[in-house]
């Protein structure tokens, strides 16, 4: 038995008969170029095709949205089937008999807790939706008519209410819940000062957020009244949830990609934006929920469509908002527009206030990302001298991360006539400017170390990463690190165990494929992040050899830090002479 709990000879069997292009294909027009069968990717929305499919190794994976797997994954995908289900629908298509089952005891453990923390969330979602309709929920039925939000729109998105600290959590216990998945479902907190859990939203509006399987993952809740409270807040990351890595809204999103197709995703802040946006008519909104956009946020509205409108509040923090989530956008690959939103208004208010109408007008007048940028810069401008040297400044700034000259040339005509400076002036500055920007970066060989990181480790350099995928995925496609042992290295545990299948297999001198490292780690999100990087073409020896170093470098780094509190607390003179004297030899190493 492998890691998966079938037989791996029977898996293997399974994989040979369901060949991987054929099934593919069955879903989608597959066409053969060179050595790869290509087609428009399934997973995200595009026009030219980045899909690639493996008929020798048996695999795929989209060079647009990263997307990677094997032909198990592949039906997982496409059908919404956990492993053991698409393992079935495979089996049964080649007629072949489903054998015993072994899963590994801690997949199974952890399966059969998330599926019970769903139940949970589902639960919890109907308790505060019925509360909404009984008379104690009269104050939160009053407050979304103000907003003008109707009796459909509520029950299409499930609003509800929390009515006080316990009430959730006596009848959570009555369905056979426990403290414990209410605590792990993040439903519920426990107090610091008496140890009782209470409901973690209590006596707040309450939106369920519900994932594009249709799951209800966690939730947000707004107060309804004046309080020393926070005004809104969200379910805490768990098994279920990461703020980071979703988006308010995708269940409904989904389905109007499905109906119909979609142009463009508007993204907006908040829960109450998109609710409002939706009963009047704009059904293309997610909200990323308060936060700064991430690259995982950015992935996921590559999914559904290639150009995307940023529709943040109107005051300055929201336009700050919007710059910060721009370049995170562009650099996956989407075509971001920018509205400008009236001061102190929200999408929100602008709908109810003045009308869809006028929002469909500052749709159509929403700047391309660098125009909006160079608007921003003008802020403050003054006719003289000191003020236009400042804007240039800041104008040229922007004009120097552009990819290409056309781009520069075009924008810099703006600049001169905002300015006042000649072109060929403006020209030799930003001549300088571009090159300084690229000198503060030292040797990366074709990395974006902003563009493949996981921001949501908190006990780990989210740059640990970047680094072990870009090593274990070199290693994955037959690259070679003699004479060395890594697994100190390695921190996360999926990074152990594939390391050491790895070495496992080459010193049986076995020859694996993608294919089978997908069957070895089945329905694991980490190992299809690796294998994105072992198809990378860019992956070759001297990208490996930088990231080995740098990867080697936190290791050293982090040992360095822990020895040096280890130094600060220890009080034996002959314990800490000898802990110094390891801290110089890490020093030695580093240099």
């Amino acid at each position: 038995m492998d890691r998966s709990g079938f037989d791996s000879r029977w898996l293997s069997e399974l994989k040979a008969k369901n060949d991987i292009v054929s099934v593919i294909g069955g879903y989608m027009p597959l066409t053969r170029k060179g050595k790869n069968f290509w087609g428009l990717c399934p997973f995200h929305h595009e026009k030219t095709s980045s899909f690639a499919v493996n008929a020798i190794e048996q695999y795929y994976h989209c060079f647009g949205c990263n997307a990677s797997g094997d032909v198990i994954r592949f039906v997982m995908e496409m059908e919404n089937l956990d492993f053991i289900d698409a393992i079935k629908l495979l089996a049964d298509k080649c007629g072949m008999t489903m054998p015993e089952y072994k899963a590994d005891e801690n997949f199974v453990k952890q399966k059969k807790h998330r599926e019970r923390l769903l139940a949970l969330t589902k639960a919890a979602a109907r308790h505060y939706y019925a509360n909404i309709r009984t008379d104690a929920g009269g104050a939160a039925l009053k407050y979304l008519r103000g907003r003008g939000i109707d009796d459909v729109t509520t029950v299409k998105f499930g609003l509800g209410i929390s009515l006080g600290f316990e009430e959730l959590i006596t009848d959570l216990k009555k369905q056979g819940f426990t403290e414990k998945e209410m605590l792990d479902a993040g439903v519920a907190v426990r107090s610091d000062k008496n140890g009782r859990v209470y409901d973690a939203l209590f006596n707040r509006l309450i939106v369920p957020i519900i994932n594009g399987f249709g799951d209800v993952i966690a939730f947000g809740g707004r107060v309804l009244e004046k309080t020393t409270f926070a005004k809104y807040k969200n379910t805490g990351d768990t098994l279920l949830f990461n703020k980071s890595e979703n988006l308010y809204n995708l269940n409904l999103l989904k389905k109007v990609k499905q109906v119909r197709g979609l142009k463009y995703v508007i993204m907006v802040e908040g829960y109450m934006d998109v609710i409002s946006m939706v009963q009047a008519g704009v059904e293309n909104v997610v909200a990323s929920m308060g936060t700064s956009l991430t690259v995982q946020q950015a992935r996921l509205i590559k999914r559904y469509t290639d150009t995307v409108y940023i529709s943040y509040d109107g005051d300055a923090a929201g336009q700050k908002a919007t710059v910060r989530g721009l370049d995170i956008l562009k650099a996956e690959g989407l075509e971001v527009m920018v509205l400008k939103l009236p001061e102190g208004l929200d999408p929100d208010e602008v709908i109810r206030d003045k009308g869809i109408g006028a929002y469909y007008r500052l749709i159509d007048e929403a700047l391309p990302l660098t125009e909006y940028k160079l608007k921003l810069a003008e802020h403050g401008l003054k006719d003289n001298a000191d003020s236009k040297a400042k804007y240039v400044n800041r104008a040229l700034t922007v004009l120097a991360s552009l990819d290409t000259d056309t781009e520069r040339e075009t924008y810099l005509r703006i600049v001169k006539d905002k300015s006042g400076v000649s072109i060929d002036t403006l020209k030799r500055e930003l001549f300088n400017k571009t090159n300084e920007v690229k000198s503060l970066d030292t040797f990366t060989p074709d990395i974006d170390e902003t563009a493949s990181v996981d921001e949501n480790y908190e006990d780990v350099d989210p740059k640990y990463y970047l680094y072990a995928r870009q090593v274990l995925g070199a290693l994955v496609c037959g690259k070679l690190i003699e004479g060395e042992e890594l697994t100190p290295y390695f921190k996360d545990a999926t990074h152990k165990a594939l390391y050491e299948y790895v070495l496992a297999k080459r010193a049986g001198n076995a020859v694996f494929s993608v294919s089978d490292v997908c069957s070895e780690f089945p329905d694991n999100d980490e190992i299809t992040k690796i294998i994105s990087v072992s198809v990378d073409e860019k992956n070759g020896e001297e990208t490996l050899s930088f990231n080995l170093s740098k990867l080697k470098e936190h290791y050293l780094v982090a040992e360095k830090d822990a020895l040096v509190k280890e130094i600060g607390a220890e009080t034996d003179p002959d314990r800490k002479k000898i802990l110094m004297n390891r801290l110089k030899s890490l020093v030695a190493c580093k240099r």
